[in-house]
């Protein structure tokens, strides 16, 4: 099953639209632009009649995705409320916190906890989906933090490559490319499809390819793609901010 893509420079891309239950990722290096890219693909998702569960590491409040999904795709993420599950990170406890509405926290560094919060993710985002539609979509950034850990950065490593073979869900993950590059090509291999985005030089632009696609028509062009500059800044500085706090914690797991 393909989700057409209702985003047109996404569909430039992919004609055929993305496919549901297979492993996507968006790679990169740092800064450019891949969990703004990862909105294109939610909102296919959710005109599609998906759910999605949001587990991103470096936005500590789900208020960013807010915002940043009205800047890029138009539209309020809050219509969908009923379809969306947030995971935050927290390294100051060892397994999943309590729900408070869609919302609950997770020590998603060891491996049990990031799967029983897909779980319990996934359970809680599709109470309000349509019987018909495509299913859960689990949207994770920046899921290099997760490696820093020194005790289980392996392991976490294998539990993301189990839950992007599950088949129980769609998962698109975000990753950069450095540091930690060979976990990350671990990452990559799993994936069905495999997106490439970059910042040409300074520029506060992104420019975006397709690396590989398993039986999937797409354009091998390279697209520039129109998120706008202050989406791309206050992204990066978000980014970097939590970076600086949560990977000194999670090197300490």
């Amino acid at each position: 099953m393909n989700i057409s893509i209702s985003v047109q420079w996404l569909a430039t891309l992919l004609p055929e639209g993305f496919p549901a239950r297979r492993p996507i990722v968006i790679t990169g290096p740092g800064g450019s632009g891949k969990p703004l890219i990862g909105d294109a693909f939610i909102a296919s998702w959710f005109a599609a009649g998906g759910s999605v569960v949001f587990l991103s590491l470096q936005y500590p409040q789900p208020t960013f995705l807010y915002e940043s999904y009205r800047r890029v795709i138009g539209e309020d993420l809050g219509a969908y409320e009923s379809r969306i599950a947030f995971v935050e990170l927290d390294t100051t406890i060892d397994d999943l916190g309590p729900v408070v509405g869609n919302r609950f926290t997770a020590n998603v560094v060891y491996p049990r906890v990031f799967r029983e919060a897909v779980q319990r993710g996934s359970d809680i985002a599709s109470r309000g989906a349509p019987p018909d539609g495509p299913g859960v979509m689990v949207f994770a950034s920046a899921l290099n933090l997760l490696m820093f850990s020194p005790t289980w950065g392996t392991a976490i490593t294998e539990q993301l490559v189990a839950t992007m073979h599950d088949g129980t869900v769609t998962t698109l993950f975000s990753v950069s490319e450095k540091p930690h590059a060979e976990k990350v090509k671990k990452i990559e291999d799993a994936a069905d499809l495999v997106l490439y985005s970059e910042r040409p030089a300074d520029e506060f632009s992104l420019v975006m390819n397709v690396r590989r696609a398993e039986n999937l028509r797409f354009v091998p062009d390279s697209i520039t793609i129109p998120i706008p500059k202050e989406e791309l800044q206050a992204t990066r500085e978000i980014a970097e901010r939590s970076r600086s706090k949560v990977i000194p914690e999670i090197s300490a797991i």
